[in-house]
């Protein structure tokens, strides 16, 4: 059976995104070891066991405050480059990278030992963290131009994605999409798809909260509706401006998100207009249409991808018109609830996984087996 390194830049008990979905994939075919950057003094409110499938992995420990100061952060990366060179020194067939910031604490000699696989599931470079300087920038580009020109295999979150990178780094060779996807069974259902009548006047965000919130412009929505309320959940990377209807509940678990989804007017997705937003698979609109509320979203090419499904909103004129239909019971669902169903199931991560599998056997097996 093939042995898969498989390093995720995130820890496997942070809350689930696409590097676990995978690895629960990965798992099914593969032999997998996961190697995972972990907090050394994690915050036990913010990481906790994940419900999937307890996979073997490994810690690989970021210092406290290696974010902050250099020297801690330079010891850090040599730690993480020892501890690397050890661990996969044991035979692996593939090695599969799910960020640039790894190739910090691995060395070109090891990516070059074996198979390399680059999932990539946002446009890295232009991430846009309100900390980070022009020499993070450019050493995120270095590494991911490093990290693609050393790839056998690179996988990408969306076309648009795929298209800003081919045209970023000059490619000439084949990047494959596998889109993101939802794990129905993370969630638990209400059957009464109604039980937001008491709450009519709530619009509800779920998800990452971070300088592409567009806080301007919901702000003038608070205004321009005086019944208007917003609840946001999720984890917590900016200031958020204090009004007495805008309302921060923490970070939900993921069992009941579409819970706290149908006990709203609807849901929103309010973001800045930006070459990084436009080209995000966002997992929460899939849990936004398994929910069956009306969605109100920002107009990229990714979403306008979903726009049987969501309210795609173009400026600000545009958001105004929808939230005021929202909140006033006008706006209903595009589709019927049973084409919702319909849709999610089509995007499950089974239904990924099979095409996930089908590149590997095409592009890594059948390499592998030459050899």
């Amino acid at each position: 059976m093939i042995r898969i390194a498989y390093i995720m830049h995130v820890s496997y008990f942070w809350i689930k995104q696409r590097p676990h979905s995978i690895a629960e994939i990965l798992n099914k075919f593969f032999d997998l070891t996961i190697f995972h950057l972990h907090p050394l003094m994690p915050s036990s409110k913010r990481y906790n066991k994940n419900d999937f499938n307890d996979n073997t992995h490994i810690k690989l420990l970021l210092f406290p405050k290696n974010k902050k100061y250099h020297l801690i952060k330079y010891f850090n990366r040599i730690y993480l480059r020892m501890r690397l060179k050890k661990l996969l020194a044991t035979r692996f067939d593939v090695l599969w990278l799910t960020h640039p910031v790894l190739l910090d604490f691995i060395s070109v000699r090891q990516l070059q030992k074996m198979f390399l696989v680059y999932d990539c599931m946002d446009l890295n470079a232009e991430f846009p963290d309100p900390q980070k300087s022009l020499y993070t920038t450019n050493k995120m580009q270095e590494n991911e131009r490093l990290l693609i020109e050393s790839s056998k295999l690179i996988i990408c979150s969306s076309d648009s994605l795929k298209s800003e990178l081919t045209k970023k780094y000059n490619l000439d060779r084949e990047v494959f999409v596998v889109n993101n996807g939802i794990n129905l069974q993370d969630y638990e259902l209400d059957s009464n798809l109604n039980c937001r009548n008491n709450k009519e006047r709530i619009l509800t965000y779920v998800g990452t909260i971070s300088s592409w919130m567009d806080f301007e412009l919901i702000l003038h929505s608070l205004n321009y509706v005086p019944n208007l309320v917003y609840h946001l959940w999720g984890q917590l990377e900016i200031a958020i401006p204090k009004h007495e209807r805008i309302i921060y509940n923490g970070i939900a678990a993921k069992k009941e998100i579409i819970r706290i989804l149908r006990n709203s007017t609807g849901a929103v997705m309010p973001f800045k207009k930006s070459i990084f937003t436009d080209c995000i698979d966002a997992v929460k609109l899939y849990e936004y249409i398994y929910s069956c509320v009306p969605s109100i979203v920002i107009s990229t090419r990714e979403t306008e991808r979903l726009n049987e499904y969501v309210y795609c909103y173009k400026d600000e004129k545009d958001y105004l018109r929808l939230v005021q239909q929202s909140v006033t019971g006008k706006l209903s669902l595009k589709k019927g609830v049973r084409e919702h169903f319909e849709f999610v199931d089509n995007n499950s991560w089974e239904v990924r996984a099979e095409k996930l599998k089908m590149i590997i056997d095409n592009k890594i097996v059948n390499v592998l087996n030459e050899h």
